[in-house]
């Protein structure tokens, strides 16, 4: 198959399974399920189960991805999280979400590394790998736009039967895992699986993080952003907005047109200004994290909104800007561990922040003051972050 072909046949192919990946119906409403039959610190430990399984998980997916194919890699991970979603609909107990957040877990870490070195190595094959943050910025304009149709009619599914957005959130993934059998796998100079050679790859991958200075520096600000922009628009938004008595339907609605507007934005500024140089683009999310984290204790139920907007904004902005920057750096061969590592990093800072927010929300019996307080956090780390990274080119490597 030429270049050509094997370019346009995975590229049609991922914008199918980013969009059936997408429909997660239960968006809106998760919570609400989840609080039904447990509580609010409850949910904080369900959030650290899911992450907790993800990051024992990530390295070793990350190699099994770089020796045996990202295609089947990707396949086995929808396939999972389509279980962990029927799952998540049956359940009426702590143990019954407990048993859910590990297999989301799971999926989350197969899934996590392999799609992404999937595209690039689609790219890079096709000698087409600088356009990788285009190609990710219309990934995520197919991927916010099938996320906020599901948002809109994950909420009113609620009124119906509460066990529907997550039953048919589950059909979709498995969807996409059919689809993705439609992917051709790049070839990249992989080797024949042995346990020594697994292990092997899992090292290198570490390794591959941490490989040179500014590498590290971009791993460490990439991961405490998405740490901290992840766990806000998917789980304090929704918190938030349930403190402020919006109900599931407006919620819906909310949140499917920012997930809109935010991608389209992010395109936009991709696709049509040439102003997103690397110094700006680290200049950007050191400066606005802080930003729309630190007035969370004013948060009103109109205050809320443009902020929560930041928040998902850089939240999807981050993989796709500085995950342009972060493949830079990455080799093929390692590129599926390295990202399942990096991925890795943000588990645990994710999981930090969920470790202390139980305790400061069950202490305010508010979730406002975790806001200002993952602020304070933003400005005393992320902003000297993000002015090092910007300020240490890679060529002076």
């Amino acid at each position: 198959m030429s270049k050509s072909n094997f370019y346009q046949n995975n590229l049609r192919w991922l914008y199918v399974i980013e969009f059936f990946s997408s429909l997660y119906f239960m968006i809106p409403v998760w919570v609400s399920m989840e609080l039904t039959y447990i509580s609010l610190s409850q949910l904080t430990i369900i959030e650290i189960i899911i992450f907790g399984s993800q990051l024992v998980l990530e390295l070793p997916t990350g190699a099994f991805a770089d020796l045996l194919g990202k295609r089947i890699t990707v396949f086995l991970g929808n396939v999972i999280t389509a279980i962990s979603m029927v799952m998540f609909a049956l359940a009426t107990s702590f143990e019954g979400f407990v048993l859910s957040a590990i297999f989301i877990g799971l999926g989350a870490a197969l899934t996590s590394g392999a799609k992404e070195a999937l595209l690039y190595d689609t790219l890079k094959q096709a000698d087409k790998e600088d356009t990788f943050d285009r190609v990710s910025s219309k990934q995520n304009v197919v991927f916010q736009g099938g996320m906020a149709a599901a948002t809109l009619i994950g909420g009113l599914l609620w009124t119906v039967d509460y066990k529907l957005p997550a039953l048919l959130s589950g059909l979709a993934v498995l969807v996409a895992a059919g689809v993705t059998l439609l992917v051709i796998e790049p070839d990249i100079d992989s080797e024949v699986f042995t346990l020594k050679n697994y292990i092997q790859q899992t090292k290198q991958g570490f390794k591959e993080v941490f490989r040179t200075k500014y590498s590290t520096l971009l791993s460490f600000f990439y991961a405490t952003i998405g740490a901290l922009t992840f766990s806000a628009s998917t789980v304090f938004s929704k918190v938030v907005f349930v403190e402020l008595l919006y109900s599931e339907s407006q919620m819906g609605v909310y949140f499917s047109v920012v997930r809109i507007f935010n991608s389209l934005l992010l395109y936009l500024m991709i696709s049509r200004t040439k102003i997103l140089t690397l110094k700006r683009t680290m200049w950007l999310f050191a400066f606005a994290t802080p930003l729309v984290f630190l007035p969370g204790t004013l948060f009103t139920k109109i205050l809320v909104v443009p902020f929560v907007l930041g928040m998902m904004w850089l939240s999807s902005a981050r993989w796709v800007l500085l995950g342009k920057y972060t493949n830079k750096v990455f080799t093929s061969k390692n590129r599926a561990t390295a990202i399942s590592a990096l991925s890795m990093m943000v588990g645990i800072f994710y999981i930090g922040i969920m470790l202390v927010s139980g305790p400061i929300m069950e202490y305010y019996q508010s979730v406002l003051p975790l806001f200002t307080f993952l602020g304070v956090l933003a400005l005393v780390i992320v902003l000297p972050l993000g002015i090092r990274v910007a300020s240490h080119s890679p060529s002076q490597e």
